[in-house]
């Protein structure tokens, strides 16, 4: 009865904890620190905190763009609409792989405050139809559950190979879960048959000018977190499920590996435990969060939840918003698991040099979604010349 009643609250728990937590970009990327905080042998954790952080900057650059404000990066002749499907695409994605991974990580929570019942919430990922982990993930689970409670949490964590592996089979199933839901979906359920269309447009677009970057913030040390320069990696051939679980990695090996710079860039980011989706808040000297403040050296750059009183650039509870009350909806079965892609072992090998490395970057580089008036420019001849190739279905809505 025990077993049974810790199980049901664990349940009960978790589903409640789901809903506040997957509201939005910002609170999914404060949950990810918090919990790395609490269990840093779970390196996955940072790096999600990371990566999210990103999806939310990339969000606010497409906010600003869109509203067409004075200085922001807009691309010549691309409408608001098409803006709008990027966001509603790095939004979705984000809640994806967030509603997966949060029953695993709070069962993992659960199981070290109650190791005697480990087994039991582990097992409930799978026998839930409300969670429905891949089998996958639930194996690696309960491997490394064991592996840490015998060497007390491995408190070298960085070191440990058990720590790596956990952690690239986080990466590869986070890609597994928005694989075939989203980048590859026939059914469009998200987007909708013209702003998929659109939207992988964009992918190959800035992939092919080298303009779709990621950044990550560097504390000047240890103990002072003011931002000294971003690290920025270089998003190459999205569509392709190896090639992202690949850049996963990459940027696993490339933050973390090195003692010096993984201190700074955490540094950074536990300065600001409470993001908010404004690229102010590590960047102030370049960035403001009002579009009045903005002039040829600050840029406009909202934030996505109220801060310092100045209004979200996103619906705070986006389900309560048409056209985006859909992007919360249940996701169908995955179409296979992650232990049934090609090469998956291959992909867990724990790696010692990254296959494309970080560059430093000055603040004033800025390092954002589309930079610069001549990278805006090429953008915009290149989506125009791909955008009027081809015919596809003329759907005018978010989802089909």
């Amino acid at each position: 009865m025990e077993t049974q009643s810790l199980t049901e609250q664990f349940r009960h728990s978790t589903l409640a904890r789901r809903k506040y937590f997957g509201l939005n970009n910002p609170r999914r990327t404060d949950y990810y620190l918090a919990y790395w905080q609490k269990h840093p042998e779970i390196t996955w954790a940072l790096l999600a905190n990371l990566v999210s952080r990103n999806t939310g900057w990339m969000m606010s650059d497409l906010v600003r763009a869109s509203k067409f404000t004075p200085h922001s990066p807009k691309i010549p002749g691309f409408p608001p609409a098409h803006y709008q499907a990027f966001f509603a695409f790095l939004e979705t994605g984000n809640f994806l792989i967030f509603r997966d991974v949060f029953p695993q990580l709070e069962a993992y929570d659960w199981a070290k405050r109650h190791p005697g019942q480990s087994d039991d919430f582990f097992n409930a990922l799978q026998a839930d139809s409300e969670f429905e982990a891949d089998p996958f993930m639930i194996k690696h689970w309960q491997v490394f559950f064991n592996q840490a409670k015998n060497n007390h949490w491995f408190p070298e964590n960085w070191q440990e190979p058990a720590v790596q592996r956990l952690a690239f089979a986080q990466v590869a199933n986070e890609q597994n879960q928005i694989h075939d839901r989203l980048v590859h979906d026939p059914q469009h359920r998200y987007l909708g048959c013209l702003f998929s269309w659109i939207t992988q447009k964009i992918f190959i677009a800035t992939t092919q000018l080298d303009l779709m970057k990621i950044c990550f913030p560097v504390a000047r040390s240890e103990t002072d977190p003011t931002t000294d320069h971003v690290l920025t990696y270089t998003l190459y051939d999205f569509n392709p499920y190896a090639n992202r679980v690949n850049f996963g990695r990459d940027l696993y090996v490339e933050l973390f590996g090195d003692a010096t710079r993984r201190k700074r860039v955490i540094a950074s980011a536990l300065a600001h435990p409470r993001f908010r989706g404004s690229r102010a808040q590590y960047n102030p000297q370049n960035y403001c969060l009002h579009p009045r403040q903005a002039h040829a050296e600050i840029k406009y750059s909202p934030p996505l939840v109220p801060w310092r009183g100045y209004a979200p650039a996103w619906p705070f509870n986006p389900t309560h918003v048409r056209p985006y009350s859909h992007l919360q909806d249940t996701p169908v079965s995955l179409a296979m698991s992650a232990n049934q892609r090609e090469g998956i072992n291959d992909l867990l090998a724990p790696l010692t040099l990254a296959s494309r490395p970080l560059k430093q970057h000055a603040l004033s580089d800025l390092a954002e979604l589309v930079i610069g008036k001549s990278s805006a420019m090429q953008l915009s001849i290149l989506l125009q010349k791909m955008l009027g190739q081809g015919d596809p279905d003329p759907v005018f809505s978010l989802r089909s």
